[in-house]
């Protein structure tokens, strides 16, 4: 999986997305991914977009796959929080690490 300047790769396959950069988690056969410029989330399914009608308060920074479903990390004026989709537990990171990172999911990717 890879974004383009304005499409997805995926399975050898271009598929059409917003141009600018996107934040990808992909697990397993699901993937989500979040376009910055017009603030849109879709998920990828049978080699297509989905939209879908998600907000999260917050400049989205990364994001993770997991059992529980999708978690964000994003930035705030308070800080930057790791929070779920419904707003629920919403918390900073512990000093010095991210879970994110260390899980290999949920990457920048700059469209270039």
């Amino acid at each position: 999986m890879a974004k383009t300047r304005d499409s997805i790769l995926a399975s050898a396959a271009s598929i059409p997305a917003p141009s600018g950069p996107a934040v990808i988690a992909a697990c397993n056969s699901e993937t989500t991914l979040y376009f910055q410029q017009s603030a849109q989330f879709a998920q990828l399914r049978n080699g297509a977009l989905q939209t879908l009608d998600w907000i999260v308060d917050g400049e989205v920074l990364s994001m993770v796959s997991m059992p529980s479903g999708i978690k964000f990390a994003v930035k705030r004026e308070t800080g930057v929080w790791i929070t779920a989709l419904d707003g629920s537990n919403p918390r900073l990171p512990p000093s010095g690490r991210s879970g994110f990172a260390a899980a290999g999911c949920g990457r920048i990717c700059d469209g270039e």
